[in-house]
């Protein structure tokens, strides 16, 4: 569509309006792109001066909001003055790097690994390798793409051949040849899924495109106009007086700069056969036709010398086709330093806060599409229910990631020096810092030889295959810590933000998935607030305790003996702060040991001060859910003693439910053994709270029965003193007196899981159809698991595991169904205190239910994140989610009518099912307020 002239423009809009179109319904047709709206824009500014840009409302309209929504910001003067850190850093030069960096798409970082370069033999082949590659790539691509193009004309083919006429060949070629070289550095026992593979690539080629078209159509001039005063707004704290969408859409008003555009996505279909056009074109055409490490290459003399090549394996019933590298070339570019990581500019930090969240389709990333709700690709049932509702209503929903994304941080260099050192050296296992496989230290499995028996050559192929999959594990956590620890490098002098979105329940996430502060112990332990503020009369207290809880030492402890710990070991901390590699090296006794580290660092540097309520700390201090789940589970069901076990009710000392369980299936296991039960005997003084840990969290999570045996045994078999004969006995015991005690601990909870679970049972079985709800703050979640669909495509199969055409997955939706349901509670009660928090100026992140936040601003949060509990949990959720469901999936009389006896009695069996709201408990809801170790 050319650009429309002036004239007929305003020709076009005064004949609509005549029709009674109103002007701004233009701005909602699908036809238009951003370039068509700018002149349409520019149109009716030059005939209507007074005109303004339509905007999505900066209001929400949410019942469970109103409380926080009515109250008036904190002001200008009531917000705590920080240190300024914004002054020292050149915004708009950041702006313009985010944009190239953008622009590029992919983003070379030096790697920490590459301490020595190749001899100049090696680069030169190194050199001729990547030359002759390019040459086959460029002529493979041109021919192929021949190829398709006479192929289409004979046949009803879906057509790709726009797709890979975007950009210039030399683009898609240089596509090609970093996909390549990415492969080219994995394990020689790796291997990929080819569809997966394909769709990656396709969804990369994608957003190429997506900053292509936003370059062409003016948006980075737009980015330009608006994000200097945006900026500002957000790095000076304005923030907390008006919040980021409503900063937007004044300063968009202002400038008169219509920015909200959706681009259109491609669809599934179109995605996978581009990608695997490019796959195709490299697994024909790229050859090793050069010497590598020696002289000859060695797949000259064989039929297939092909770099890539398909192997099969077996996943069950049904085996997967896979791509792997053919190891000649694994093992070149083993001697070959990988001097650079290449990384997608979605898998890095943004330099400038990222785009606020102005609807599902807008925000994020500058120019580079990011979705709202994260989502297997093909799976549109809720992004299609997210984009009809108006903003007003998921209002709440942006305002709160938007808190997350205007959250600046930058590295703890003297922690990060210190993991690079170790790493360097070759790991180490006792600090989690993973090993290479050259510092494994592994003993290798005896070869297969011939004349071996057969029992013999049955069990060195299984030490063999043991051994293959160990060293891949042993890679892949060696190069993810490689990436996390360059890319912390590479941002070593740099403020940074992290964007976030939303899985399909609602949790928030960061997208950069390598290098975020969701990470491990290494990856929380490198990142700090940029902005500090003055710890003032708590903060150094609340650090000892911060301190103290990172060690798990005195979980049992009350929070003022936790401080008092402190105290007492203080000469630890500092020789750990002073010394950590030299000295006693008590932080690393820790069960966070580098966060403990990097705590020990910053109380010394407090405590040396020279008044440290003045001192000015950047150190996010942590306080965690006791078990989290189970809490909302309690209060959801009223369930006084429930509540007791998981701190929901004051208490002097905080419960621990695990060790109450341990406690349980102990006495249990006493009466068992008195009782002459052998296994009952053999488990006296195993029992312990490390043992049934994993299965008490996860059997909140739906884990079965079989499940449970096999997390028991596992941590059986790490006793080297427990009896191996009798693990299999013992983990079955143990998982079952488990189930029992729990369900005996947390009854109102039972009835409510039992009742989740039939409600989607019924759901998924009777009505055939996924598993529905609203979260209270309105985001619409459905559950994506369905029978997987066969499709034939180029006469091979495809397995499309989200096709919303097929039948729900009943299994997973019923097992699903509960522990997804809560942790859509857990995200709301974290979006609500954030909500609170930015409302009185607090800088609040989270990591599910681990709220984080300034040591000086601790007991605020604290306050915050209660009250908000109990105002979610205040509404009736249980009879809500029933009205729901009844309104979704209730069989009317006319279905009725239409049925036999027996479908008669399985739709009165749903009805009666969806209704059936469980009784709750005697618990007061109110006592949350009160207690210490609901959060701490």
């Amino acid at each position: 569509m050319e650009l429309l002239d002036s004239s007929v423009a305003r020709r076009i809009i005064l004949d609509l309006e005549k029709e009674g179109f109103r002007v701004l319904d233009i701005f909602n047709l699908d036809c238009l792109n951003h370039e068509h709206i700018q002149s349409i824009l520019k149109v009716l500014k030059t005939f209507r001066p007074d005109f303004d840009i339509p905007l999505r409302s900066s209001n929400v309209n949410s019942k469970i909001l109103n409380s926080i929504y009515e109250k008036s910001a904190i002001s200008k003067d009531e917000l705590i003055q920080t240190d300024q850190w914004w002054k020292d850093t050149d915004l708009k030069k950041k702006l313009d790097e985010q944009i190239q960096m953008e622009k590029a798409h992919r983003v070379k970082i030096k790697s920490i690994n590459a301490i020595k370069l190749p001899d100049e033999k090696l680069a030169k082949r190194y050199e001729n390798f990547l030359v002759d590659l390019e040459q086959q790539l460029t002529v493979g691509f041109l021919t192929e793409l021949e190829i398709l193009k006479q192929k289409v004309r004979k046949t009803s083919d879906i057509n790709i051949i726009p797709f890979l006429e975007i950009f210039e060949p030399k683009e898609y070629i240089d596509l090609m040849l970093k996909t390549l070289h990415q492969h080219s550095y994995a394990s020689e026992f790796h291997s990929s899924p080819f569809v997966t593979l394909c769709v990656t690539l396709g969804k990369h080629l994608y957003q190429k495109y997506v900053c292509k078209m936003r370059q062409k159509n003016g948006f980075i001039d737009k980015l330009h106009l608006i994000y200097d005063d945006y900026t500002n707004h957000v790095v000076t704290n304005q923030r907390f007086i008006v919040n980021e969408r409503q900063k937007w859409n004044e300063i968009t008003k202002e400038k008169f700069a219509f920015m909200d555009r959706n681009d259109r996505r491609w669809t599934f279909t179109q995605v996978l056969q581009v990608g695997e056009f490019l796959y195709d074109v490299m697994l024909k055409h790229a050859k090793i036709r050069v010497p590598l490490l020696t002289n000859q290459y060695t797949a000259s003399n064989k039929s297939d010398n092909s770099i890539m090549h398909i192997v099969y394996r077996n996943l069950g019933a049904c085996s997967e086709k896979q791509v792997k590298i053919h190891p000649t070339v694994l093992h070149f570019f083993s001697h070959i330093p990988e001097a650079t990581l290449d990384f997608s500019c979605t898998e890095l930090p943004c330099l400038v806060p990222p785009l606020p969240w102005l609807s599902s389709t807008m925000g994020g990333y500058l120019l580079t599409q990011t979705e709202f709700v994260r989502s297997p690709f093909g799976a549109t049932q809720q992004d299609t229910r997210l984009r009809t509702l108006p903003t007003e209503k998921i209002g709440g929903l942006f305002d709160s990631i938007n808190i997350l994304n205007s959250c600046p941080w930058k590295i703890n260099g003297q922690v990060l020096d210190l993991l690079m050192d170790i790493f360097r050296r070759g790991g180490d296992r006792r600090l989690s810092v993973p090993v290479s496989i050259e510092n494994a230290n592994l003993t290798e499995p005896l070869p297969i030889e011939k004349g071996l028996s057969t029992d013999e050559l049955k069990r060195r192929e299984i030490a063999l295959a043991k051994m293959r999959k160990l060293k891949a594990e042993i890679f892949s956590l060696w190069c993810y810590e490689l990436y996390r620890l360059s890319i912390a490098n590479h941002f070593r002098n740099e403020i940074f933000w992290f964007p976030h979105n939303l899985d399909f329940r609602g949790r928030v996430y960061p997208i950069p998935p390598h290098f975020n502060h969701l990470g491990s112990d290494i990856a929380r332990s490198i990142i700090l607030f940029a902005e500090g503020k003055p710890l003032g009369p708590n903060g150094l207290r609340q650090l000892k305790i911060h301190l103290v809880n990172l060690t798990d030492l005195k979980k049992k402890a009350s929070i003022n003996d936790r401080a008092k710990y402190a105290d007492e070991i203080m000469d630890d901390i500092l020789d750990s702060a002073d010394r950590p590699l030299e000295g006693r090296q008590w932080w690393k006794q820790s069960e966070e040991p580098w966060q403990t580290l990097a705590c020990c660092m910053e109380i010394a540097c407090a405590i040396r001060s020279p008044d440290h309520t003045k001192y000015v700390s950047h150190f996010p201090v942590h306080q965690d859910g006791s078990c989290n789940v189970l809490q909302h589970y309690a209060a959801m069901g009223l369930d006084d003693i429930g509540a007791a076990s998981v701190n929901l009710k004051p208490n002097d000392l905080p419960q621990d439910v695990y060790s109450v369980v341990v406690d349980q299936v102990e006495q249990e296991r006493k009466q068992d053994a008195a009782n002459g039960l052998p296994i009952a005997k053999i488990l006296e003084g195993f029992i312990k709270r490390k043992v049934i840990k994993q299965t008490i969290m996860t059997t909140n999570y739906g884990v079965t029965l079989f499940g449970a045996r096999q997390q028991i045994s596992r941590q059986l078999r790490d006793i080297d003193e427990f009896p191996r004969e009798h693990i299999s006995e013992a983990s079955s015991y143990l998982a079952q007196k488990t189930f029992i005690s729990l369900r005996e601990l947390f009854r109102e909870t039972r009835k409510i899981q039992d009742w989740f679970t039939d409600c989607a049972r019924l759901i998924s079985r009777v009505r055939e159809a996924a598993v529905e709800w609203n979260t209270p703050l309105n985001l619409p979640v459905v559950q994506p698991y369905y029978q997987e669909v066969r499709m034939r495509h180029k006469g091979k199969d495809i397995y499309d595991y989200y096709s919303s055409f097929a039948r729900p997955n009943s299994t997973k939706q019923k097992n699903a169904f509960p522990p997804n349901y809560v942790h859509s509670l857990d995200s709301t009660h974290m979006m609500m205190t954030a909500l609170q928090c930015a409302r009185n100026g607090i800088t609040f992140v989270s990591v599910h239910d681990s709220f984080w936040t300034h040591a000086c601003d601790a007991d605020r949060l604290s306050k915050y994140c209660r009250e908000q509990f109990v105002a979610l949990h205040k509404e009736p959720l249980l009879e809500i989610l029933s009205q729901e469901l009844v309104s979704k999936y209730e069989f009317k009389s006319s279905e009725y009518a239409r049925a036999d006896e027996k479908q008669k009695q399985t739709m009165k069996l749903l009805n009666e099912t969806l209704r059936r709201v469980p009784e709750r408990g005697t618990f007061k809801l109110e006592s949350v307020l009160d207690s210490t170790y609901f959060f701490s």
